[in-house]
């Protein structure tokens, strides 16, 4: 990993960082995501807030069943395999931080952290321009590594291109991500050059939304973290399959913070020398009094094409539940 010196870029920071009070709203706080259980399995992400109700932490976890010779010490095991933690100043209600940690499991309730990334946010006139990044890691023998890097921002009023850049000496490896949006996002790119690899790229289009209420938008670090999402990638096991198919993947779904609204249809491709099907996602929702979602019924569409034409591959249900703070 490259070393360079860190940036001091906390000072820019507190420049920006204007008397701000902790916006208050009526609308619940969402306080989980979680999908539904297949074959012992579930997928969750947890919020928690301040007394101020600024979110200080992000939560990914996945439960699993555990099934023993004794029925009685059956159990459910919670594993968390990744938390960003968000530090504040005073009062303020932008984040001066955000520290994400990543965790491996045995799979038995036991964990470590294997590496953690510590970003320090730079604004210019309000806006995003650049994340500066200390990164510690550990590998396979325990060995630490350390390192910074730097991830820059470009905006304008209807597109976010950001952009990480890892190269050396060794070669280019740079991560770079790009979203066209009006009142929601409606294009977006991800791409990851590797060292002496063709990388991957993946490509997601928004094509309809809901007129409620997007709960991510509502958070206190939804205009800071412009291009960020909750994600959820799944396995082909953790779908309700609808017919017999031979598909080697599963899908993945994603809820932008900087959405106003809610995603109603969704189309994912992926590089066409990994996966031979692309994903169209249909999401039907339940909405609470306050025009929330509450749940969540995603049809997964798999489609191929040839000689110029799409056709159907196989389909897959899954579900989400959304949870609010009383």
């Amino acid at each position: 990993m490259k070393k360079i010196p860190l940036l001091i870029i906390l000072v820019p920071f507190f420049a920006f960082a204007q008397k701000s009070t902790i916006n208050k709203t009526s609308l619940p706080l969402i306080e989980s995501i979680c999908t539904d259980t297949i074959k012992g399995k579930y997928q969750e992400t947890v919020f928690a807030y301040d007394r101020f109700n600024r979110l200080i932490r992000i939560v990914n976890r996945n439960g699993r069943f555990q099934k023993s010779n004794n029925t009685s010490t059956n159990r459910w095991v919670v594993d968390t395999t990744a938390i960003q933690k968000f530090g504040y100043v005073l009062d303020q209600s932008v984040p001066a931080y955000k520290k994400s940690i990543w965790y491996k499991s045995n799979g038995k309730g036991s964990k470590w952290i294997v590496a953690t990334e510590t970003y320090y946010f730079k604004f210019e006139h309000g806006i995003r321009v650049m994340d500066s990044v200390v990164v510690e890691r550990k590998s396979d023998k325990g060995k630490k590594e350390t390192g910074t890097y730097n991830t820059t921002y470009e905006q304008t009023d209807t597109t976010i291109r950001r952009n990480t850049d890892f190269s050396d000496s060794n070669g280019a490896d740079y991560y770079e991500d790009y979203l066209l949006f009006h009142e929601n996002v409606i294009a977006e790119d991800n791409s990851h050059r590797l060292r002496n690899h063709s990388g991957w790229r993946k490509n997601f289009t928004y094509t309809q939304f809901d007129n409620k209420i997007n709960p991510l938008a509502q958070l206190n670090i939804a205009p800071m973290l412009i291009n960020e999402k909750i994600s959820f990638s799944f396995e082909k096991e953790e779908l309700i399959r609808l017919n017999e198919h031979e598909e080697k993947e599963g899908t993945e779904v994603n809820w932008h913070f900087r959405n106003q609204n809610n995603a109603l249809r969704s189309t994912s491709k992926r590089d066409e020398r990994e996966s031979e099907a692309n994903d169209i996602n249909s999401f039907s929702y339940t909405y609470n009094q306050q025009q929330l979602p509450v749940y969540c019924t995603i049809y997964v569409k798999k489609v191929s094409r040839s000689s110029g034409y799409t056709y159907f591959r196989s389909g897959f249900l899954k579900h989400v539940s959304f949870r609010y703070k009383k």
